[in-house]
């Protein structure tokens, strides 16, 4: 009869094990007269399974998936191959993946990642920040700007409308008229993006019911 302790250490123990067998198994070919705990992989695999079962939530053999918390490093361009953003030699980007917190096409790109993997995306505007949207370029009279003649191109105001608050640039001005822009600034540009997944763990309960990443290079509530 096996006590609930062995039970509970049994079932914890089964999942990291097969793991363990998967890291050893392609150093040691099949009728090789090899004796395991002399050869290096097999203490590399020792101290992966320590790794494993001392951080549950930080295993490195986790893929990224809904509610797996994933952090990555990226260097983002355009086809002209112009840098647009990246966060090398800054904290990685931390997001929570299914819950919206980054670009759909670029969180289903790294969809079934793990730690290490490095990738190469490239989003069309469809599945990043869309396409210009016409529309959302009016020209205003000047005077109904407080200070009018402070203005600048490239100066960003916000502005409630009925779908909730809207971030507008100024892209033209004239003596009378200020051109105002509601499109996101990467709209109608695809993204190439170079991603490096440095992370990938489980999410709290808390962080999945909030929809965000809590702690370090999360959000942070008062």
């Amino acid at each position: 009869m096996i006590n609930a302790i062995t039970s509970i250490s049994f079932v914890i123990l089964v999942h990291p094990l097969k793991r363990f067998a998967q890291v050893l198994k392609p150093a040691f070919p099949e009728n090789a007269k090899i004796n395991p705990v002399n050869t290096p992989t097999f203490w590399y695999g020792i101290i992966d399974l320590w790794r494993i079962m001392a951080h549950q939530d930080k295993d490195p053999f986790m893929k990224i998936e809904k509610d797996m918390v994933v952090s990555i490093h990226y260097t983002l361009t355009d086809n002209d191959g112009n840098q647009l953003d990246s966060s090398q030699g800054q904290e990685p980007l931390v997001y929570l993946q299914g819950h919206q917190n980054i670009i759909p096409g670029l969180e289903d790109q790294l969809e079934g990642k793990t730690t290490g993997d490095k990738l190469t995306a490239t989003i069309a505007p469809a599945d990043a920040y869309g396409e210009v949207n016409a529309e959302l370029v009016q020209e205003v009279p000047r005077n109904q700007f407080q200070e009018p003649d402070t203005l600048q191109v490239g100066m960003q105001f916000q502005v409630g409308t009925e779908a909730g608050p809207m971030l507008l640039a100024i892209t033209a001005l004239t003596d009378d008229t200020v051109t105002v822009d509601g499109n996101h600034p990467l709209a109608g540009v695809t993204l190439n993006f170079d991603v490096e997944v440095v992370e990938v763990r489980a999410a709290s309960d808390e962080e999945i019911a909030h929809g965000h990443v809590h702690g370090p290079g999360g959000h942070h509530h008062d």
